[in-house]
């Protein structure tokens, strides 16, 4: 996101998630895989996005498509 944007801040400096087993298990079970394309410099952007929160690039993509679907 460019500086400046009036979208809310999705990842909050600091937040971090640490799950069990258990709920790790849970949570995986509850989800479909799926194969999706993606370019370049979007995949770049994610990783980076990724590298600087702390959260994997999965995760970030998941919390993109409901901020999504909110708005729609």
């Amino acid at each position: 996101m460019r500086a400046g944007s009036s979208s809310t801040n999705l990842f909050p400096a600091g937040l971090r998630f640490v799950l069990d087993r258990g709920v790790c298990s849970t949570y995986i079970r509850g989800m479909k895989r799926i194969s999706m394309f993606l370019s370049d410099s979007q995949i770049a952007a994610l990783k980076k996005l990724a590298k600087r929160t702390g959260i994997k690039m999965s995760e970030l993509v998941r919390r993109f498509i409901d901020e999504g679907l909110k708005k729609a």
